[in-house]
């Protein structure tokens, strides 16, 4: 029993572990892994026919604390009949090589998939967020609610619009609004902002760039700042 699994070694097939082998030949792991490695991946013997120049001289099967080496060409130089049976030999040796290229094939797809990043949601989930977001925040400081974003609506292609340009940040645009008495009624021109209007270049472009804040306020390279502050602590 090997990990809580039984594992049966065929004639040929070694039980060991990188750090059995590190100690037994006075060598470091990576030395162990690079030479075993070698061993996978072409034949260095002079006894090996043309047919099996090229094959691997050895499979591993790796677990997590131990190493199970196949020397595929082991029947070849210890016969028990005393005859060397070479096609018979050939065939293992290939036969294993191929087995073993399947394993990195597939070992390698699952750490690709591993280490690819998440799929990016639908742009029609992050505008419903949006429509949340601002209804929210509308509801909150007593301006106009949207009702939707229709599909190839002109509202709908100004936010499109304005999700793809670098930085975009939907709350820290409602931040800047909220730092903003002007676009809140705030003062004696008592105008009140509403979402088709903060959506359009020229307006998001000044929200953002503090046209409006109240300079007493945090402006929106220094929230940004502060955002990047906080995640790095996380």
């Amino acid at each position: 029993m090997i990990e809580g699994q039984e594992q049966i070694l065929k004639r040929g097939q070694i039980l060991t572990s990188i750090l059995t082998l590190s100690r037994r030949w006075g060598w470091n792991r990576n030395k162990v892994r690079f030479f075993l490695k070698r061993l996978s991946t072409q034949s260095r013997h002079k006894k090996d026919t043309k047919e099996n120049a090229d094959a691997p001289q050895i499979g591993q099967q790796k677990g997590h604390t131990y190493l199970i080496i196949t020397i595929y060409n082991y029947r070849l130089y210890n016969p028990l009949s005393g005859k060397k049976d070479t096609k018979k030999d050939t065939k293992e040796i290939k036969k294993g090589h191929q087995e073993e290229t399947q394993k990195d094939t597939t070992k390698k797809d699952k750490e690709g998939l591993k280490k690819k990043e998440p799929p990016l949601p639908p742009i029609s989930n992050d505008i419903e967020i949006i429509m949340f977001q601002w209804n929210e925040f509308a509801e909150k400081h007593d301006l106009t609610q949207i009702k939707g974003i229709e599909k190839k609506s002109q509202r709908r292609a100004r936010l499109i619009a304005r999700m793809k340009s670098k930085g975009f940040d939907f709350k820290a645009l409602l931040t800047m609004i909220e730092n903003s008495p002007f676009l809140l009624a705030q003062t004696k021109a008592g105008f009140r902002v509403f979402f088709d209007w903060i959506i359009k270049p020229t307006n998001y472009q000044k929200i953002i760039e503090g046209t409006y804040l109240d300079k007493k306020k945090e402006t929106y390279r220094e929230y940004m700042e502060r955002k990047k502050q906080e995640e790095s602590k996380k």
